[in-house]
């Protein structure tokens, strides 16, 4: 099923992403230092199809 909402376009959101982002680079995530124990370990794979 298609959808009939188109989505904003990549530079429209691009700022806030990189504010986002930006905003943790400095004193790390508040968030997820209190949920997350330093031991862990993640990994991911993305997949971009258009």
């Amino acid at each position: 099923m298609a959808s009939c909402i188109n989505p904003p376009h990549r530079f429209l959101y691009n700022q806030q992403v990189s504010a986002a982002l930006a905003e943790d680079l400095e004193h790390g995530d508040i968030t997820t230092d209190a949920i997350v124990p330093p031991e862990a370990f993640g990994s991911a794979v993305i997949v971009a199809k258009e």
